[in-house]
C-alpha cells in the first residue's frame, strides 16, 4: 500500500501529466521526493520548477536540500545563496561574494545563528542556516586537512 508522501508525489505527478508548464507543481513534488528520500528526483523536480520560474526561492531550496543529500555540497551552497538573493524581503542584507567569503569558525557559526532574529523572514533564515552549515562543514574540512 502506498503511503501518503506516495500517493501525494503520484497526485502531483498526475497533475503534471495534465499540466506539464506548472512550475509550483514540480516544485510540490520536489518536496514529496525529499520527504521520501528521493534526492536526486527533487533536484530535477527543482529544477525544471525554476526553469518555468527562475524566481522561485522555494524551489531552490529544495534543489539546496536535494543536493546536500547526495553529497553535493558546492552546488548546494550556490542554491541556498541564489536563493538569499531572491528573496526580496532581505534585499538589504547582502552575502559577500563567495570568492571573498570569510573563514567561519564554530564559535562565528554560533553567532551566526543567535543572529538570525525572529523578525526576519523565515525562508531567509533558512537559508542562512544552510549557508552556514556549508561553510562550517568545509571549515572542518579544512582543519582536519591542516592536521594531519
Amino acid at each position: 500500500s502506498l503511503t501518503n508522501k506516495e500517493r501525494i508525489g503520484d497526485e502531483l505527478t498526475t497533475a503534471l501529466e495534465e499540466n506539464p508548464d506548472d512550475a509550483e507543481y514540480y516544485c510540490q513534488r520536489a518536496y514529496a521526493h525529499i520527504l521520501l528520500q528521493k534526492y536526486a528526483d527533487a533536484v530535477a523536480d527543482a529544477k525544471k520548477s525554476l526553469e518555468l520560474n527562475p524566481n522561485n526561492a522555494i524551489a531552490l531550496l529544495r534543489k539546496g536540500l536535494g543536493e546536500y543529500h547526495i553529497k553535493n555540497y558546492a552546488s548546494a551552497l550556490e542554491s541556498f545563496r541564489e536563493g538569499q538573493r531572491l528573496d526580496s524581503n532581505v534585499a538589504n542584507l547582502c552575502l559577500p561574494p563567495s570568492d571573498h567569503a570569510p573563514s567561519y569558525s564554530c564559535a562565528c557559526l554560533a553567532s551566526s545563528f543567535n543572529a538570525l532574529s525572529l523578525q526576519k523572514p523565515t525562508i531567509f533564515k533558512v537559508f542562512s542556516l544552510w549557508v552556514n552549515v556549508l561553510k562550517w562543514r568545509n571549515e572542518r574540512s579544512e582543519c582536519r586537512r591542516q592536521q594531519k
